[in-house]
């Protein structure tokens, strides 16, 4: 959903929830956008390195995180009328290659 308008994601995010429905299918949904993934998820894993460091109910997710990175994700979201800066993950970057 990252290249599109906010009126052509929500046209597709409807349409998925409404195939969810009709079917019964499950729908995985990558993203880094976090509010999307609360609104629209039932259940949230955040990724960090290749791997799922915490995964749960999106309203868990969203209102008590348990991982420092899930949390540092969450405080560098923006916010609507906040004139804080965003919160930057401190640290390095791991080295990819060494991951497995």
């Amino acid at each position: 959903t990252t290249a599109l308008d906010v009126t052509i994601q929500a046209q597709v995010l409807d349409l998925m929830e409404e195939i969810n429905h009709d079917m019964g299918t499950a729908i995985v949904i990558v993203t880094h956008d976090l509010a999307l993934a609360g609104d629209f998820c039932d259940n949230i894993a955040v990724m960090y390195a290749g791997q799922i460091v915490e995964c749960g109910p999106a309203d868990a997710i969203m209102e008590d995180p348990l991982h420092p990175y899930t949390r540092g994700l969450l405080l560098s979201m923006p916010r609507l009328g906040s004139r804080q800066p965003l919160h930057a993950i401190s640290g390095e970057v791991p080295d990819l290659t060494s991951v497995g």
